[in-house]
């Protein structure tokens, strides 16, 4: 009778260990394994963009076949309120475009895995320049000496200053006293320009544009762009 009863006693045992065991395996997940993250992110200021330096490989490019990051294959960036951009590839850099507001934007920049597992993010925030700020640039008036139906434009001080760096170019356009056609002309010279234009009548407008690089806090910005100015002829 005892003999019976230590094996009823011992198939409950393992019937209950057996349960156990299953319910374990209900909690009991596999390991996850989350793909390589960068270590930091640098940002620099361009026209309406950003670009997000990863691997401190500013203006250079590395191919995502010389990045070794462990599972990871694309690269993710959060920023604004639109959905995060995704980017087929492990990347050395990101350019993000179509930046208008006058604005510090945060990204936030991760990898991703085939299995969509996400590493631990970086962080970086930037302002891009941009129209706004671009209205704000100033460029030095040039003196204006009237050579009787000539007029000689000439600056006398650079027109590189703390805000922006002349690139050597600007285009100069206008139309002459009694000629429907504009006459229009491009500058490549040195800080200090200077040109003569031909039958303009006084009150008219000399439209200038200057090739130039913003900066700012004294830096410049990765673009060129161009700033036109306009300038009305005075009278003598």
């Amino acid at each position: 009778m005892k003999r019976i009863a230590f094996f009823v006693l011992g198939a409950l045992l393992l019937g209950s260990c057996s349960d156990m065991g299953d319910s374990l395996k209900d909690f009991v997940t596999e390991e996850t394994i989350y793909p390589a993250k960068f270590d930091k992110a640098d940002a620099y200021t361009g026209y309406e963009n950003v670009v997000i330096d990863l691997l401190n490989n500013v203006g250079r490019d590395v191919p995502a076949s010389q990045i070794h990051l462990a599972r990871a294959t694309k690269t993710v960036v959060e920023y604004g309120d639109g959905p995060p951009l995704v980017i087929d590839s492990v990347c050395s850099s990101v350019k993000i475009t179509g930046l208008t507001q006058p604005a510090i934007y945060k990204f936030i920049i991760y990898t991703m895995d085939d299995d969509k597992n996400k590493s631990l993010p970086v962080e970086v925030s930037r302002a891009p320049f941009t129209a706004a700020d671009k209205e704000l640039l100033l460029i030095p008036a040039p003196v204006i000496e009237h050579l009787g139906g000539d007029v000689k434009v000439e600056w006398q001080q650079n027109i590189t200053s703390i805000l922006l760096t002349y690139r050597d170019r600007l285009i100069y356009s206008y139309t002459p006293v009694g000629s429907g056609t504009a006459v229009r002309d491009t500058i490549s010279t040195a800080s200090r320009p200077s040109f003569i234009v031909t039958n303009i009548a006084v009150g008219a407008t000399l439209h200038i544009q200057y090739r130039v690089k913003p900066k700012v806090s004294n830096v410049e910005i990765l673009d060129e762009i161009w700033l036109e100015r306009p300038l009305v002829i005075p009278a003598p």
